[in-house]
């Protein structure tokens, strides 16, 4: 098997983060999977469910920069989805910033009263 085959590297992580069954440690090799993945074919990364996996999974760890990093990525893919807002909010929850989460939290509902 190509060591440098992006899609391989996706299906590996998704199947060690299903594996994981919530081990930290396994979790964050599962992370670092799908990130190879998005470096070796960059086209994994254009995908919002792809990119928004990849955040969860970072949020999961406690890894809640790169989380952040990937839900932002996410919001830039699908500017009309108020979830990565969501998200970045719970990160910033996770890190003890509460006023900067509630601005994500109301970014997100402004982003929602506009799709209704």
């Amino acid at each position: 098997q190509d060591p440098t085959n992006g899609k391989l590297w996706w299906d590996l992580g998704v199947e060690a983060q299903v594996a994981a069954g919530g081990s930290v440690v396994e979790e964050t090799y599962a992370a670092e999977m799908l990130e190879r993945a998005m470096q070796l074919e960059p086209s994994l990364a254009q995908s919002y469910d792809n990119v928004m996996k990849v955040g969860d999974v970072l949020r999961g760890v406690r890894n809640t920069t790169s989380a952040r990093s990937y839900y932002t990525l996410a919001s830039s893919i699908q500017p009309a989805a108020s979830v990565p807002y969501v998200y970045a909010g719970l990160t910033l929850e996770m890190e003890g910033d509460f006023a900067g989460a509630a601005r994500s939290y109301n970014l997100a509902c402004r982003i929602q009263a506009l799709g209704a």
